[in-house]
C-alpha cells in the first residue's frame, strides 16, 4: 500500500500557527499554506513523512505539496480566481515574506523592504486578465527566485531524505517549472537526490506529453516519471481516451501510470479504467 502525504498545505497548523504560514507581500497571512522556509515547519515536514514512512502498512510513499505552496487552491470556498489571473499574477501574490524568509532575502543581500515594495508595485502594474505579466526589476527577480528555488530544494531533499529512511520508495508529486507552486510544486533537478521518483499530473490529454518530456529530460537517471491520468468523467476526465492517453504520456518518457482516481469513478469510468490495465495500455 502506499502512503499520499499531504506537506505544506494545511489549515489547522497554519491558522494555529500563523508565524509558519506564508505571508505576501501586502501582509496577508494563508493560513492554508505552510512556508517551506520556516524552520518550524521543516522540522514538522520531515518528522511527519519520518513517521509516515516508518508505518509498517506503507510499502511506498508520495509526497504532495511538497515544496512552496501559495495563492491558489486556498480553500473548499476559493474566490480569488479573477485576483491572480496568469502564472505571473499567481506567483507574485504567492512570494513569501515572512519572518523565515525576510531573514533568507537578507543573507542574500537584498533588503526584505525594497523586494516586498517591488512585488507590490509589479501586482499593481499587472492587468488582471492573464493578458500580459508584470515585470519585477532584474535583481529583485533574481533574488526572489534563488532564495525560492533553494529554500525549495532544502525542503525536498529533508523531506525526500526523512521519507526514505525506512528504505522504501519515495515519489515527489511535482512539476518542472521551479516557479510552480500547490500540490505538485516546482523543483529543481538536484531536489530530486535520493527520490525515486516524481508524479505528474498529467490532467490535460493536450498538455501532458510536452509536461512529461520536460520532467523526462531534466531528471536524474533512473529517476521514475509517473503520469497521473485523470479518469473520473464527473471531474473533466476522458475515460474513453484512456489509451491514446496512456500511450501518449509513455512515448513522451512516462515510465509508469497514475489513475485518479477509482474512489471516484462511476461504473462506466471503472470499466474504462478496468479495461486499460486488462489490455495494458
Amino acid at each position: 500500500m502506499t502512503a499520499w502525504v499531504v506537506i505544506t498545505h494545511n489549515d489547522r497548523l497554519g491558522a494555529a500557527v500563523p508565524s509558519a504560514a506564508v505571508r505576501n507581500a501586502f501582509g496577508d497571512g494563508y493560513p492554508w499554506a505552510l512556508c517551506p522556509a520556516s524552520p518550524a515547519v521543516r522540522e514538522y515536514a520531515a518528522a511527519l513523512a519520518g513517521e509516515i514512512a516508518a508505518l509498517p502498512e506503507a510499502d511506498a510513499i508520495e509526497l504532495e505539496a511538497c515544496g512552496w505552496y501559495g495563492v491558489e487552491h486556498l480553500s473548499a470556498h476559493d474566490k480569488t480566481g479573477g485576483a491572480a489571473a496568469g502564472v505571473q499574477a499567481q506567483w507574485l501574490l504567492s512570494v513569501c515574506f515572512c519572518a523565515a524568509c525576510r531573514g533568507e532575502y537578507a543573507a542574500a543581500g537584498a533588503d526584505p523592504a525594497w523586494l516586498a515594495a517591488c512585488v507590490r508595485t509589479a501586482v499593481g502594474a499587472s492587468p488582471g486578465d492573464g493578458s500580459g505579466q508584470a515585470q519585477l526589476p532584474a535583481a529583485a527577480a533574481r533574488v526572489l527566485r534563488g532564495v525560492r528555488a533553494a529554500a525549495a530544494t532544502r525542503f525536498q531533499r529533508e523531506v525526500i531524505a526523512a521519507a526514505r529512511a525506512p528504505g522504501k520508495p519515495v515519489y515527489l508529486h511535482a512539476h518542472p517549472d521551479p516557479r510552480a507552486m500547490g500540490a505538485n510544486p516546482g523543483y529543481e533537478p538536484a531536489a530530486l537526490a535520493g527520490a525515486t521518483g516524481i508524479v505528474l499530473s498529467c490532467w490535460d490529454p493536450r498538455a501532458a506529453p510536452s509536461l512529461v518530456s520536460r520532467a523526462a529530460e531534466s531528471a536524474p537517471p533512473g529517476t521514475v516519471i509517473a503520469a497521473s491520468l485523470l479518469v473520473v468523467a464527473g471531474l473533466g476526465g476522458d475515460p474513453a481516451t484512456l489509451p491514446a492517453q496512456a500511450a501518449a504520456v509513455g512515448a513522451a518518457g512516462a515510465t509508469e501510470l497514475r489513475l485518479y482516481h477509482a474512489g471516484l469513478a462511476a461504473a462506466p469510468d471503472l470499466a474504462a479504467i478496468g479495461a486499460l490495465c486488462t489490455t495494458g495500455a
